[in-house]
């Protein structure tokens, strides 16, 4: 009996021995049998059950690293769907990801059909799992390894984000080793595993595929978003348009990679390279994205290095904003813009000089004198806030003069020899900084001076030359006591010249070819600083002051075909800087002093028949 009683409790124990070894097996021994079947994720749960609580996502935190998918629409500017701009190849994220962000492409945790889950491949076929394909790497920031990822160059201070990749040497061998001896602990921060050390005694985790922080998705988000309010939607989703081919370069090509939080740079970099494109910029004379001369302390447009060292771009240096555009000529030679000039350049920021000006080639047979800029003048002027200078002289700029213009806060123009059409309004009395102004060479509607110029008291510069002007010159403009130069040649002016009485710093004058009249002002002749006079092809009257031997600083004086008379003054041999001296048409007489004819730097005299003056020094012009 006692031997049964002894048999039946041996049989217990083991029975109970049996029994433990399944239910409390050492954690850290299940942990490896599980991973021996390549299933990490369903260590508590078993088959079809939930990922392991290191990772708080739907996906596998190893699949980070896997190849990523096209980048899902951009939700952030006015991009549409799939629309335009196509962003770098960036993955889709179906869960949480890390840290909120946006993970790459996971593998979906089936818990609910009880068909297992994805794994690494790293981590072999194991039973009631399937391996992820490894991903295709090309270049990326500091060498890591990313797929599809962006080109990238020099960058701003402090460099491109680094994304990391894992070392495969650090991957996990599908034959584990030595493995751990208890379970994964549950702890209230679940970022510690996503961390690799240099001697990892756990599985390594890739960190997700971001720039700056972000994923791809979300900085193609960003950028379309700071973009989308420089351009029109549909602009940036044409492919064909400059906007739509700088948003593409900015995103996908550009070599500096910019973060989302450098707008600064996205935005001087978009609109520089919007004007690339508007004007041709693959057929610039020089510094052409890939080909053509380039200055050897400037850099090519669209290149890898900061834009503050792009070919015509000035930058202020503690900051880095641009300053200047300026795109004019290089060793006497035209740049050659072609096509229209973008609003664009004048969003950015802190943009104080636009220079564009057309050089004609001397040599050409030709005569080219205009260059081939074409469009209007952007209304989005009024934006750059600290604009001073927009010289655009010898393009074809084309249209009215919009009124955001007059609401700008520059201080020089030179519009001149361009295609204007319209009229200057009287709203140019509200550029208060505005000291030089010219746009001569325009068809401009028939209009008489604007006599909001006169109430512009610091203007030195008004030229309106050619520019279909009639009727009488505005008593306003006697309130310019800062005025240095004024043309107005070439019009259909009437009247007199009485507002040059109180010109005193007045150094050049031109009034020539009107039908101007009245006794020209003895204050004329006591403009001491006087260089250029030239009224030919007028009706004025008087005769010359001998006040004008004060005017030393005098090198040209036309005063041919007017009416004239009087003799010539002896006192003009004071005149030492005279050059040119064209009297004909007029009704003087008597004879040119031979003072003035030993002038040193005469150059030629021209009278009227009834002015008796030696050949050596005169040329004689019959009146018509």
């Amino acid at each position: 009996m006692r031997s049964l009683y002894y048999r039946s409790f041996l049989a217990l124990v083991c029975a109970f021995a049996i029994v433990h070894n399944v239910l409390c097996e050492e954690p850290g021994t299940r942990y490896l049998r599980q991973e021996l079947k390549g299933d990490t994720r369903n260590l508590s749960k078993g088959k079809g059950g939930s990922s392991s609580s290191r990772s708080k996502g739907k996906g596998s935190i190893y699949s980070k690293s896997q190849k990523s998918s096209k980048s899902p629409d951009s939700k952030g500017g006015k991009f549409g769907k799939g629309k335009g701009i196509k962003s770098r190849k960036s993955p889709k994220s179906k869960g949480k990801g890390w840290k909120g962000i946006k993970s790459s492409k996971s593998p979906k945790s089936k818990e609910e059909d009880g068909k297992g889950s994805k794994s690494n491949k790293s981590y072999g076929k194991g039973k009631g799992s399937k391996s992820d394909k490894s991903s295709k790497s090309s270049k990326s920031y500091k060498g890591a390894k990313s797929s599809k990822s962006p080109k990238h160059g020099k960058s701003y201070k402090g460099g491109a984000p680094t994304i990391s990749e894992p070392d495969p040497a650090l991957t996990p061998s599908p034959t584990p080793g030595v493995g751990p001896t208890r379970p994964p602990t549950k702890t209230s921060s679940p970022t510690k595993a996503f961390v690799i050390t240099s001697a990892p005694t756990k599985a390594p985790v890739v960190s997700p595929p971001t720039i700056c922080g972000r994923t791809e998705e979300e900085r193609v988000a960003f950028i379309s978003a700071i973009i989308s309010g420089m351009a029109a939607s549909n602009l940036l989703n044409d492919p064909n348009s400059p906007q739509g081919k700088a948003a593409q370069w900015l995103i996908n090509d550009d070599p500096i990679a910019l973060c989302p939080d450098s707008s600064v740079q996205i935005v001087q970099r978009f609109a520089l390279a919007v004007f690339y494109y508007s004007t041709d910029g693959d057929r610039w004379s020089f510094c052409r994205t890939t080909t053509g001369p380039c200055p050897s302390n400037a850099q090519r447009f669209l290149s890898d290095s900061s834009e503050c060292e792009w070919f015509g771009i000035e930058c202020n240096p503690s900051n880095g904003r641009v300053l200047s555009l300026r795109l004019d000529t290089l060793d006497g030679q035209d740049i050659n813009l072609n096509g229209i000039l973008p609003p664009e350049v004048f969003l950015i920021p802190r943009i104080t000089d636009v220079r564009l000006y057309f050089t004609p080639d001397v040599n050409d047979q030709n005569n080219v004198r205009q260059g081939r800029l074409s469009g209007t003048i952007p209304a989005t002027i009024n934006q750059a806030s600290q604009l001073r200078a927009l010289d655009i002289d010898s393009q074809n700029i084309s249209g009215e003069i919009p009124n955001e213009f007059y609401q700008s806060t520059l201080r020089e123009v030179d519009l001149d020899n361009n295609s204007l059409t319209g009229t200057i309004s009287s709203n140019v009395q509200n550029m208060n900084n505005l000291i030089f102004f010219t746009a001569s060479d325009n068809p401009f509607d028939q209009q008489p001076i604007p006599v909001g110029f006169g109430n512009i008291p610091q203007l030195r510069f008004l030229g309106l030359n050619n520019a279909n002007l009639v009727g009488p010159i505005p008593n306003s403009l006697s309130n310019l006591r800062e005025i240095r130069a004024i043309d107005f040649s070439n019009n259909d002016l009437t009247g007199n010249i009485s507002f040059l009485r109180n010109y005193n710093n007045l150094q050049s004058i031109a009034l020539a070819n009107n039908r101007l009249s009245g006794d020209i002002p003895a204050e004329f002749w006591q403009k001491n600083n006087l260089t250029i006079a030239n009224l030919e092809n007028n009706n004025l009257s008087g005769q010359i002051a001998p006040s004008i031997g004060s005017m030393t600083d005098l090198r040209t004086l036309r005063l041919a075909r007017n009416n004239m008379s009087g003799t010539i003054p002896v006192e003009m041999a004071n005149l030492t800087n005279l050059r040119v001296l064209t009297l004909e048409g007029n009704n003087f007489t008597g004879d040119i002093p031979a003072e003035l004819c030993a002038l040193r730097f005469l150059e030629i005299i021209t009278v009227p028949p009834t002015v008796n003056c030696p050949r050596i020094c005169c040329v004689t012009v019959p009146n018509p």
